[in-house]
């Protein structure tokens, strides 16, 4: 790195270090302090993008994705997050051409739509605990396409890890409406039901997973 070499590069794992803790804040404010040490930097352009993109800072995100890629143009990883940072704001044609460049650098990402990129931001923060968040990127999924049977079952399980147990059972309805032969829905629902106290209901679910898995429900 040019400049204040150590000292970026303290910056830089500071970034890093406050990304894998889930502080995209000050993650992206570390990096943004490598960007004005060595605005060469690609990578510190890519993670603070990255942090922006994860604090659903979309336009932002592109900015320095778009700047990285200025630097370095062969960077699948940053044409394909620029890609879900476009889809998630409705620029599904700008996203897709990213997504195409993202391909041909690296042939084996699989490029998703602006309702799979929600849904894949839900699952990130589901599997933090970020379960407003959560909840909110499953909602726009599901906004975009009402029949998404993953995003109705992973909506019940975030409602159910924050303690609203009508309302997961709304979702894990649709989700065995929209994928009845999901033994983790039926599982999900069944465990959902016995909280309720709906004990007949209960079993019901319980039954049907194992009829469709051939073993014991289980919650996921």
């Amino acid at each position: 790195m040019a400049g204040d070499a150590r000292t970026a590069r303290e910056w830089y794992r500071e970034g890093l270090v406050h990304a894998a803790r889930g502080d995209y804040r000050q993650s992206a404010a570390s990096f943004a302090e490598v960007i004005s040490l060595d605005p060469a930097c690609v990578k510190a352009w890519h993670n603070r993008g990255a942090a922006l993109f994860e604090m659903g800072d979309d336009n932002e995100a592109i900015r320095h994705f778009e700047n990285a890629l200025v630097l370095d143009p062969s960077l699948a990883e940053t044409w394909f997050n620029k890609g879900l940072s476009l889809a998630r704001i409705g620029c599904q044609e700008e996203a897709e051409e990213a997504f195409m460049r993202a391909v041909a650098l690296n042939p084996s990402l699989a490029v998703p739509d602006a309702a799979e990129a929600w849904f894949r931001r839900g699952e990130e923060c589901l599997e933090k605990g970020y379960y407003d968040r959560a909840e909110s990127a499953f909602m726009r999924a599901l906004a975009l396409r009402p029949h998404y049977p993953e995003a109705w079952n992973s909506l019940g399980c975030t409602r159910y890890l924050s303690g609203d147990m009508e309302r997961a059972l709304t979702a894990f309805d649709e989700a065995v409406q929209l994928m009845p032969g999901s033994a983790e829905a039926w599982g999900n629902r069944g465990q959902v039901l016995r909280i309720l106290g709906r004990d007949a209901e209960s079993d019901g679910s319980f039954a049907r997973a194992a009829e469709i898995q051939g073993s014991g429900p289980g919650a996921r």
